[in-house]
C-alpha cells in the first residue's frame, strides 16, 4: 500500500478513531492513500458515517480510483467492500443511495455481496441482495445467488447460507469441481451450515443431479456421498452423523 507521508497517515488514523476535528484540520482536499489505507476506507471500515460523509463532500471518491477487480482483489481497495465484509450496515445503506449508487447495476456489484456472505454478515447480505434483486433480472439474480451460496458454503458461513436459501439459491448447486454445496460445507467443518443445507434439500440422495443454472454445461454430482466422505476424512464426526441420518430418515425428520 502506498505511503502518502506522515500527514496522510495521521489523517487515516484520525478517520479510524472518529476524530472529526482532527480530520478537518488534516484534510487538504485529497483522500490520499497512506500506510494505513485511505481515510474514506478507514471511516467505512470502522462505521464512522459522519467522517465518511465529510470526506465524500470534500471530493473523496466513493470507490478506489485504481480499482481492479479479480481474484487478487483486496478489501482495502474499496470502502464499500470493507463495510460489507465487517457488517457496517449504516455505511452499506448510505452507499446504496444516490449519488453514490445509481439505479443501474454497478461494476462488480455482486462482489460486495460475496464479501458479506463470506464474512457471515446476514443483515448486510440482505441489504445488498434486496438492492440487487430490484435492479436485475430474475434469471441473473438467481444465477448470482447460487454462486454466492457456493462461496458461503466454502467458508462455513451458516447465517449467510440460510439467507441465501431464503432468496431462492439452489441448495443442490455445484462449483466447477463439481463440488455440491453440502460437500463444500462439510469440508468447512460447519455443523450448523450442514444441517441448514440438509433441511433445505428435499431428497435424501441425488446420484445424478444435473445443475444448469450456474453453468451452460451440465455438471453431475453424486448426492451426499462426497460430503460424507469429506466429513469422515477430516474427522468431523457430528457432520458425518447428520449426513448419514439424513440418508436413513425421511425429509420430514429434519423439518
Amino acid at each position: 500500500m502506498q505511503d502518502g507521508g506522515a500527514r496522510a497517515d495521521s489523517l487515516t488514523v484520525a478517520a479510524w478513531i472518529d476524530d472529526m476535528n482532527l480530520v478537518k484540520s488534516l484534510y487538504s482536499g485529497s483522500d490520499q492513500s497512506s500506510l494505513f489505507g485511505r481515510p474514506s476506507w478507514a471511516a467505512a471500515a470502522q462505521g464512522h458515517l459522519d467522517i465518511l460523509k465529510f470526506l465524500l463532500s470534500e471530493d473523496a471518491l466513493p470507490y478506489e480510483p485504481n480499482y481492479v477487480s479479480g481474484p487478487t482483489f483486496e478489501l482495502w481497495k474499496s470502502p464499500l467492500g470493507t463495510a460489507a465484509y465487517v457488517g457496517r450496515d449504516t455505511i452499506v445503506e448510505f452507499y446504496m443511495q444516490l449519488p453514490y449508487c445509481s439505479s443501474q447495476i454497478q461494476p462488480d456489484e455482486t462482489l460486495f455481496i460475496y464479501f458479506a456472505a463470506q464474512a457471515n454478515q446476514a443483515n448486510t447480505l440482505k441489504i445488498l441482495l434486496d438492492r440487487y434483486k430490484k435492479i436485475t433480472t430474475t434469471q441473473e439474480f438467481l444465477y448470482n445467488v447460487d454462486g454466492v451460496l457456493k462461496s458461503a458454503c466454502s467458508r462455513g458461513a451458516a447465517d449467510s447460507g440460510r439467507v441465501l436459501l431464503d432468496y431462492r439459491a439452489d441448495v443442490n448447486e455445484t462449483d466447477s469441481g463439481p463440488y455440491p454445496c453440502l460437500q463444500l460445507a462439510a469440508i468447512s467443518g460447519s455443523t450448523p451450515l450442514v444441517k441448514i443445507l440438509l433441511e433445505a434439500d428435499t431428497s435424501s440422495e441425488a446420484p445424478h443431479m444435473c445443475r444448469k443454472r450456474a453453468y451452460v454445461a451440465c455438471l453431475h454430482m453424486g448426492g451426499h456421498k462426497q460430503a460424507l466422505r469429506e466429513a469422515k476424512r477430516k474427522g468431523f464426526t457430528e457432520i458425518a452423523t447428520l449426513i448419514e441420518e439424513r440418508k436413513l430418515k425421511p425429509p420430514e425428520y429434519f423439518l
